[in-house]
């Protein structure tokens, strides 16, 4: 595989899992699932850590959001992974959810300057952490059709994958498929 790398299984993913559970109003819409036919438009989401425009002139630049606090047990698992990869600097961080049924649309998510995509150009390193998945979710990616890898993701795996390149997720199964994103520098080129 050259798209897809597992850092980790048997991570301790539970006490998160639990706490979201517990807390169910922290799913909603946000600027990736309200855009019309927009990739992410069959998702919810929890933003934990995202830019804030007005706040700084720097695009890359994220701040943390409520539901940061409202969940310290994303730092057991952010943390270690950030400092496994080397990573200078934190990107977004967000939860998505995926109810059975429901898929992420072909996309990258690098794109033209002036077309609105979180960046135009490889900088940040894209890292899930799987906290709820079943047999029947996918996740593929490639340069096109006749590239493309596809892996089933399991709950406590930790994953890179190379966003730049078109990438779709699906969950044709009975359960929820819940992830963990990350996006973190790592100084190195991409």
């Amino acid at each position: 595989m050259t798209h897809f790398l597992r850092l980790a299984a048997g991570l301790d993913f539970l006490p998160l899992l639990l706490a979201i559970r517990q807390q169910p109003g922290l799913w909603g819409r946000s600027f990736r699932t309200t855009v019309p036919n927009g990739p992410h438009r069959e998702m919810l989401d929890c933003i934990l850590r995202c830019q804030i425009p007005e706040r700084s002139e720097d695009p890359r630049e994220c701040f943390w959001h409520p539901a940061w606090h409202a969940l310290p047990q994303v730092r057991p698992l952010l943390f270690p992974l950030m400092t496994r990869v080397e990573g200078v600097r934190l990107g977004r961080v967000m939860l998505t959810l995926g109810v059975p049924g429901t898929q992420i649309y072909p996309h990258a998510d690098i794109g033209p300057k002036g077309s609105g995509h979180y960046d135009t150009e490889p900088y940040w390193s894209r890292f899930h952490i799987v906290l709820e998945a079943n047999e029947q979710c996918g996740f593929a990616c490639g340069a096109d059709e006749a590239d493309e890898e596809t892996v089933c993701m399991r709950p406590g795996e930790a994953w890179w994958f190379d966003a730049a390149l078109t990438h779709r997720c699906w969950n044709a199964g009975p359960s929820d498929r819940v992830h963990l994103i990350m996006d973190i520098h790592t100084g190195q080129d991409v």
